[in-house]
């Protein structure tokens, strides 16, 4: 299921403490930092602004994009 992949991929890498850059559906982009049980906490580098957004909410918006997701990988 595609709304899956958001849970999945967004909430592992964050739960590593490892942020998740997310595309919107305009192509712009978000910084998905924390989630608790029913929302994903979003930094929005355009405006600046820390918002929150429910968790279901979130993979139908970024299935909107396609669940374009970006991270890194701490190697060590």
């Amino acid at each position: 299921d595609e709304n899956n992949v958001f849970t999945f991929l967004g909430m592992y890498f964050i739960d590593k403490g490892i942020p998740v850059v997310a595309c919107r559906p305009d192509g712009s982009y978000l910084l998905l930092y924390g989630y608790d049980q029913y929302n994903v906490n979003i930094y929005d580098p355009a405006t600046q602004e820390i918002s929150k957004m429910g968790l279901g909410d979130g993979a139908v918006y970024f299935s909107g994009a396609n669940n374009s997701f970006l991270c890194g990988l701490k190697v060590e």
